[in-house]
């Protein structure tokens, strides 16, 4: 017969046994917890460093970038949408893209909007005003996006005012060339002329001599 006091021991055994259990088991759950935090941790500073990183580099972008809600309404500008526009980021913030292009109505806002969200992006040129009164030409890319359930265009303008400037001067002189050229072709087709019209009348003399 097992005395009282094996009993005992076996019992504490068994105690002692689960207790290590329990401990084995808390461990476990801690360990993993802790692992969970430090991904958390980890997520959360990568998260937080690629907003920072794309807020940099948005920010020191040369092209105006404005992201741009359903309604027209400007939501975001970078500092190189303000310097563009001469307006303060308060003030742009404030507006509405017909506010400083004359030629959109909101009739052709809609149809605009409708293409980037059907193609996801489009590329255009406009005119914008700026504060100051000067209309300057721009090429801009504007992306559909949607950021918690709303829609938006992301859009980023570059002044091509130089390009135009080029695009004009090429133009002109490739005028000048075709004019130069068509002038020169009607020389030679009169130069012909005359040498036909000289050689018939040099024919007609030779037989006046001859009679």
């Amino acid at each position: 017969m097992i005395s009282n006091r094996q009993q005992t021991k076996q019992s504490l055994l068994k105690e002692i046994s689960r207790l290590r259990k329990t401990v084995a088991d808390l461990e476990k759950k801690l360990q993993t917890k802790t692992a969970i935090e430090n991904n958390n941790k980890t997520l959360n500073h990568k998260q937080k460093l690629l907003s920072d990183f794309a807020s940099f580099a948005i920010e020191s972008l040369s092209d105006g970038a404005f992201l741009i809600a359903k309604d027209a309404s400007l939501v975001y500008v970078n500092r190189a949408a303000c310097k563009q526009l001469g307006y303060t980021e308060e003030e742009l913030l404030g507006m509405r893209v017909m506010d400083f292009n004359l030629h959109l109505t909101q009739e052709i806002w809609d149809a605009v909007w409708g293409v980037t969200v059907r193609d996801k992006i489009q590329t255009i040129e406009v005119e914008h005003l700026t504060k100051d009164g000067r209309l300057v030409p721009f090429e801009v890319l504007a992306n559909y996006i949607e950021l918690y359930g709303e829609q938006y265009s992301c859009s980023f303008t570059r002044d091509i005012t130089d390009r135009k400037k080029s695009e004009k001067e090429i133009k002109q002189r490739v005028k000048e060339l075709e004019e130069f050229y068509a002038l020169a072709v009607g020389r030679e087709l009169r130069m012909k002329q005359l040498k036909n019209e000289i050689e018939k009348l040099t024919e007609k003399l030779e037989k006046y001599k001859k009679q």
